[in-house]
């Protein structure tokens, strides 16, 4: 038999009976198959995974102890969330070997075990409705809080109109994510740059993902304007609007900067990826110095207010990174930092590198996290070694000139 982890986050795919497909090392290009015989009931807390035993066969003995394999299972869902296989609806398994499949009640032929019934095991019963394929949207679509999902949609006979929307997700499948509610077949969903979109709405102070009830930007400059009842309004963008962007109010020089405390925050992801508190704190430290040199008379108008909040956010987090006691209160840090460095960057930032977004999904127990990367290879900061590669989206933020 073969033992596998599997993730946390794909435990909604699998089930007893499952076949897997695995490659072993020793024999690239060749392929093996078997059947899911043991689902641990137990989370290990340190790789956030569970064991999975497989029963295989074994050909020549090929398959020697201790030899490193990557299996894959490949899971049909039905639209009311129950994993999908035909050939086991109204099925009898044998709880100890997932190979003895009968169509009515009795024993296991080798281990004389009371058979099960399939959806004991978590299958979908009979065919009927929910046997419909879900509703799926590209796993881009959607902006993540931890908390709550939000997608933009394209406002019917209004182009270039987009409003927001939350929307419940299922389980992430591949490249797209199921989606449980608030969305309908048809509807057009901005699958790229969404997040863009999303962060002029929070400089606008409009309804935004991080705040769905919108708001005037909080900064020093505004503390002296009349107070009063606010006009609620409807969390749309105009990609048409006449008016510049920040980005071209905003001078080469300040730029330039923006792109050297960028550097100090790639540092920063780098170190922690490394589990290397002190490498991360020497980073916050050289982010602090660059952001000092930030010239902000070099900005006018609303790109000055806007530069204003960012900096105070930046400023705050990066101090907090710097005095954490140990690794996992520093990474809190750099979390709250991620934010207000991500809107710099898109806003203010010189474009000539490329920028990537990544999210995910277990960090903070599972509320998710977001963090940045000037190249794509997976180098998780919130977990480190423990689970370097997890992520379960990334964005292009600024396509830029060059990749490192």
């Amino acid at each position: 038999w073969i033992q596998l982890d599997a993730y946390e986050s794909d435990l909604s795919w699998i089930r007893y009976g499952q076949t897997v497909e695995f490659e072993a090392e020793a024999y690239p290009g060749e392929r093996f198959a078997g059947k899911i015989a043991f689902i641990d009931p137990v989370l290990d807390p340190a790789s956030r995974t569970v064991k999975v035993r497989v029963n295989a066969a074994n050909p020549g003995g090929k398959l020697k102890p201790e030899m490193f394999v990557r299996a894959v299972v490949r899971s049909k869902l039905s639209s009311g969330g129950k994993v999908l296989d035909e050939n086991l609806m109204d099925k009898w398994i044998s709880p100890m070997h997932p190979e003895i499949v009968k169509d009515r009640p009795g024993k296991c032929d080798i281990c004389g075990m009371p058979l099960l019934r399939a959806e004991k095991l978590g299958y979908l019963a009979s065919k009927n409705k929910n046997t419909e394929t879900p509703l799926v949207i590209p796993a881009t679509a959607p902006l993540l809080t931890g908390t709550r999902a939000v997608v933009y949609l394209a406002v019917s006979g209004k182009k270039g109109i987009f409003a927001a929307r939350q929307v419940t997700l299922g389980p992430r499948a591949g490249d797209d994510y199921i989606v449980s509610g608030g969305l309908s077949e048809g509807e057009e969903v901005v699958v790229e740059g969404a997040f863009k979109i999303d962060s002029d709405l929070q400089i606008q102070g409009k309804p935004s993902m991080m705040n769905p009830e919108g708001g005037a930007p909080d900064s020093g400059h505004l503390r002296h304007e009349q107070h009063g009842p606010t006009k609620k309004e409807t969390p749309e963008y105009n990609k048409q609007k006449p008016e510049p962007s920040k980005k071209q109010a905003a001078a080469r020089d300040f730029s330039i900067t923006i792109d050297r405390v960028a550097q100090a925050y790639f540092a920063i992801q780098d170190a922690f990826s490394r589990d290397h508190l002190a490498n991360a704190q020497k980073a916050a430290t050289d982010l602090l110095d660059e952001l000092a040199t930030a010239d902000m008379k070099l900005l006018k108008g609303e790109p000055h207010l806007q530069w204003m909040k960012l900096e105070a956010g930046i400023k705050t987090s990066t101090q907090d990174l710097q005095s954490a006691k140990d690794i996992e209160g520093a990474r809190a840090s750099f979390e709250k930092l991620s934010g207000p460095v991500t809107t710099a960057i898109a806003e203010f930032g010189g474009g000539k590198t490329a920028v990537y977004r990544f999210h995910c999904p277990m960090a903070f127990d599972n509320k998710g996290a977001y963090w940045l990367q000037d190249h794509r290879q997976t180098r998780n900061p919130y977990f480190g070694a423990s689970m370097l590669g997890c992520q379960d989206s990334v964005e292009t933020l600024v396509a830029g000139e060059k990749e490192k």
